[in-house]
């Protein structure tokens, strides 16, 4: 059983792999009090530590995360992406 509830969201999300490199575009797919799921061009690898930005909100939210799990999406394109907030103030 979920620990929290997911709920249905698509908006741009920028993910950093690295913090001295390129962020890349992703979009939501849903989110959570705990993480959120996002659709990705390219696999990433579980364990990853990352920097999620998603700048559709005012202020912009900002935080550190764990990629959780990743899969092939759905229709055969992409990866489905999961990833869990390392701060509890970030939650």
């Amino acid at each position: 059983m979920r620990q929290f509830i997911r709920h249905p969201l698509d908006v741009p999300v920028e993910i950093r792999t690295d913090h001295r490199g390129p962020a890349a575009a992703f979009h939501t797919q849903d989110i959570s009090l705990g993480g959120l799921a996002v659709y990705s061009q390219v696999r990433v690898e579980p364990g990853s530590l990352i920097e999620v930005r998603i700048a559709y909100v005012e202020p912009a939210f900002e935080a550190r995360a764990r990629v959780a799990w990743c899969r092939p999406h759905r229709d055969g394109a992409g990866h489905e992406v999961g990833v869990s907030f390392l701060d509890p103030e970030d939650v």
